[in-house]
Parts: C-alpha cells; structure tokens; sequence
C-alpha cells in the first residue's frame, strides 16, 4: 500500500492487498468485503458532513463523483450474479426453511423456494435500481466538469 506525501492512502492498493481479485474467495473473505464497504460510505458520510471545508473545489467532488458513479456500475453485476446464486439456491433439493422445520417435508421445501425466489427477484430490482443510481451519479460527474475555481 503507498501513502502520497499528504498522507493519502491508494485505494485501489489497499483493496488489492487485503482483497484481491483472483482470491482467495470464501463466505467470510466476501461478507469481510461487503462491511468493508459499508464502513467505507460512512467514512464518507462523515468526511462530507463538513461540506465545502472537506472538498474545498468542484475538482475534489468531480474525481469523487466519478468513483461513486463506477462503484454504482460495479454494483449491478453484483446484484445480477446474486440474483443467479439465488436461483441456485431454490433448486438445490437441500435448501429447507428453518421457520417451516416442523412442516411437512413438501411444505418446507416450498416455503424454502419461495423465499430464494423473492430474494433473486429482489436482487434483480436492486441491479435495475443501481443502474439508474450509477446514471444518476454519472450526470452528477458530467455536470461537475466544466466547473473551476478562480483565484481572487
């Protein structure tokens, strides 16, 4: 990981280093990642609060904007490939409710698709819903370019 002289870590190395792309990938190395992300948007969250004392310039809010619009683009295949790991999980003979457990064997295996099933549907309205954001985000970008600050 290379810090710049102010301090600034390299995003794109950090991740590398402590997930990288070809592995290894277990539940627990993603489910890490996934807070990861989410500690990283309240970072954010708390970094933006300040407002135009944290990014002083619309140069600082455009190079953001252009990284909150890929990481919204990235996000829709996520969604997508979710939506498919759930659709394998209804099909998997195995998958039981754990609500139903006292069912009959019929009716827990049914309550057990259903429920994969309304989470892959929920998946893929989440993949058409982060491609709207991502647009969204990439407009922002967009309307962010042709401003600059001038000196007094």
């Amino acid at each position: 990981m290379s810090n710049d002289s102010d301090g600034v870590i390299d995003g794109e190395s950090l991740i590398a280093h402590h997930y990288p792309k070809d592995g290894p990938h277990n539940a627990d190395r993603i489910a890490s990642s996934s807070e990861a992300i989410s500690q990283l948007f309240l970072y954010l969250n708390y970094a933006t609060s300040s407002g135009q004392r944290a990014l002083p310039f619309a140069s600082n809010g455009y190079r953001l904007l252009s990284n909150l619009s890929n990481a919204a683009g990235r996000q829709e295949q996520l969604y997508q490939q979710l939506a498919r790991w759930a659709e394998q999980l209804a099909a998997d003979p195995l998958l039981r409710h754990y609500e139903h457990r006292e069912a009959d064997e019929g009716v827990n295996r049914n309550a057990a698709i259903m429920q994969a099933e309304f989470a892959a549907n929920a998946f893929r309205t989440a993949a058409d819903q982060v491609a709207e954001l991502a647009a969204t985000l990439a407009a922002a970008h967009n309307a962010l370019a042709p401003l600059e600050h001038i000196e007094n």
